[in-house]
């Protein structure tokens, strides 16, 4: 006699952990580093030449134009911090550090000392983009060169800045806006990923559904090895437990999605990110394992069939399972510890998009009207997190981009796929294209309800509604990239 009861109830748990995250994580999650690129000429009497060196601009403040401004002197911030009153330099650009205070308060702190713009220079390595609105400017519709511009330099370029501007030396800078590109061949790796895992999971879903209309109960999946006839547990005939979600569950979907988003905004620091990542590489190493059943069994079917009893009184498992978990296993531990390398991305998004896949093969909606619930309140919930929250309190600062970004971990939660940009200045060169995982699931619920309808209604594949709504998915994909 063999046991599924484990399995069923580990896929369970990592579907839900898998929903949590999502509750956590930004729809909206942007670069480190993105946003119009400033090539910035700095003259070092010193030295022979120009020193090129690059950044961003903020989301306020104003635009250079695309010719070389006049050289304007650099001073370094008195208190270097500027979260208060500066010494005066009219007319000078200000370099100033990240951190004790919101960007828009040094940005100001930089105006009032007669600043004519400043540069910012991040307090950890690497760059940030400075996200806010500034009371004392016009929007970002009407931003011009007349405006002292706000703009993010990488840290090591801030630090030699720093230290030129110590040895005493006069330091002019030029600025001119450069013209890059908003996409390259990430962005369409990252739609391929995405619209990969939407279809990928729906025919997955819809094979599950298809055998429980014929009444068949297929175990490989679930580590039993065999097929027969007969009944699943939780209403599936698969031998999965799924999950079919309610109209209240809907409504209570995007009540939980609030309150995690807030008890992370306060709470998230470096241990919390750890409990996260944890939970992470466990739903990762149970949905992986998963995915690369099927394989195994079609590569050495003679074998991964077998089954093999575990001590303790715990049952028995395929082969195949005890193939597939140590490969698991090993992918995420040396995610882990690798994530911040430059290959890290590869294996985030392969346990990324095993995750995906097991949630949409396990998580139902099981009729049109649900979808109607969730995916519009899921809208209003990202409408008002992104755009309306900064505007009623939070002075300006997004609580679902501060916890995107990892809060005090500094760290992006894992709950994204990303991309890193192969084109572009060094600054952004390398820089990730992001996407989270709300941006697959949600969508790939409804694309898989689709799927199973046709399944039901017998219908072909050009006449159904599957194939269009994959087709709408990947319309609304491109569009937000165009957007």
């Amino acid at each position: 006699m063999t046991s599924t009861a484990p399995t069923q109830t580990c896929q369970a748990n990592a579907a839900w952990f898998a929903l949590l995250c999502l509750a956590a994580q930004s729809v909206a999650a942007e670069d480190q580093c993105d946003g119009p690129v400033v090539q910035l000429s700095v003259q070092i009497p010193i030295e022979a030449a120009p020193r090129t060196i690059y950044g961003v601009l903020a989301t306020f403040g104003g635009v250079p134009s695309l010719n070389w401004t006049q050289p304007i002197g650099l001073k370094l911030a008195d208190p270097v911090i500027a979260c208060g009153r500066l010494l005066p330099s009219p007319g000078a650009v200000f370099l100033v550090e990240r951190g004790n205070c919101s960007f828009v308060d040094k940005y100001n702190a930089v105006l009032a000392a007669g600043g004519s713009g400043m540069l910012l220079y991040d307090s950890i390595p690497g760059c940030i983009t400075m996200g806010g609105a500034a009371s004392n400017i016009s929007t970002p519709a009407h931003r011009n060169a007349s405006q002292p511009p706000a703009i993010s330099l990488d840290r090591k370029d801030g630090l030699d800045l720093v230290q030129a501007l110590h040895s005493g030396d006069m330091i002019n800078v030029q600025l001119q806006l450069l013209e890059v590109p908003a996409l390259d061949a990430s962005a369409l790796l990252l739609w391929l990923m995405a619209v990969g895992t939407v279809v990928a999971g729906s025919l997955w879903s819809g094979r599950d559904y298809a055998r429980e209309l014929k009444g068949i109960a297929w175990q490989e999946d679930a580590d039993q090895g065999q097929q027969h006839r007969g009944f699943g547990q939780a209403g599936s005939r698969t031998g999965l437990e799924i999950l079919e979600v309610t109209t209240a569950g809907a409504v209570g979907f995007v009540v939980l999605a609030s309150t995690m988003l807030v008890l992370l905004f306060f709470f998230l620091n470096g241990i919390f990110f750890y409990i996260i990542l944890v939970g992470f590489c466990l739903a990762g190493v149970e949905a992986l394992g998963t995915a690369l059943m099927p394989l195994v069994c079609k590569l050495v079917p003679g074998v991964a069939y077998g089954q093999v009893v575990l001590p303790c009184t715990c049952g028995s498992v395929s082969v195949a399972r005890l193939i597939t978990t140590p490969v698991a296993v090993a992918v995420a531990v040396v995610w882990a510890f690798a994530r911040n390398t430059s290959w890290g991305w590869v294996l985030q998004d392969i346990l990324g998009i095993s995750i995906m896949l097991m949630v949409l093969r396990t998580l139902r909606l099981p009729t049109l009207r649900v979808a109607c619930v969730l995916l519009p309140l899921c809208f209003c919930y990202d409408v008002f997190w992104v755009f309306l929250q900064p505007l009623l309190f939070g002075d300006g600062t997004s609580v679902m981009v501060q916890v995107a970004e990892g809060g005090d971990s500094h760290e992006f939660l894992p709950m994204l796929l990303r991309v890193p940009r192969l084109s572009g200045p060094p600054i952004i060169k390398g820089a990730y294209c992001l996407l989270g995982f709300g941006d697959v699931i949600l969508p790939g619920l409804l694309v898989a309800l689709t799927r199973r309808l046709d399944i039901a209604g017998k219908t072909r594949w050009h006449a159904g509604y599957f194939v269009a709504a994959v087709m709408g998915y990947g319309a609304g994909l491109l569009l937000t990239y165009a957007a």
